[in-house]
């Protein structure tokens, strides 16, 4: 069973240096993204499932180990919809 990470309506976003900040005005949440977690959230301006995620971020940083991306962006997954900056559903064809 697959899950589907879908970005929460109303985020604002604001570039600071090399880092992008989201914002939810609704929950005050103010949530600072990396390189890497700004490619995630960039990449999810479509609705993805958690492999193609990994997939596509593998491939985007060859340099950084597989193992080590699949932590960062599940860890970066999990602290975005705790935030409720993203939204999990549940894949219907995988279900």
């Amino acid at each position: 069973m697959g899950s589907i990470y879908v970005r929460t309506p109303g985020i604002l976003e604001k570039k600071l240096d090399d880092e992008l900040l989201l914002i939810d005005n609704e929950t005050d949440v103010i949530f600072n993204l990396n390189p890497l977690g700004t490619a995630v959230w960039r990449f999810l301006d479509t609705p993805r499932q958690t492999d193609e995620i990994m997939t596509v971020l593998g491939a985007a940083f060859p340099g950084v180990p597989k193992e080590k991306i699949r932590e960062d962006i599940s860890r970066l997954l999990g602290q975005l919809v705790d935030c409720k900056l993203l939204v999990v559903q549940k894949n219907a064809l995988n279900s």
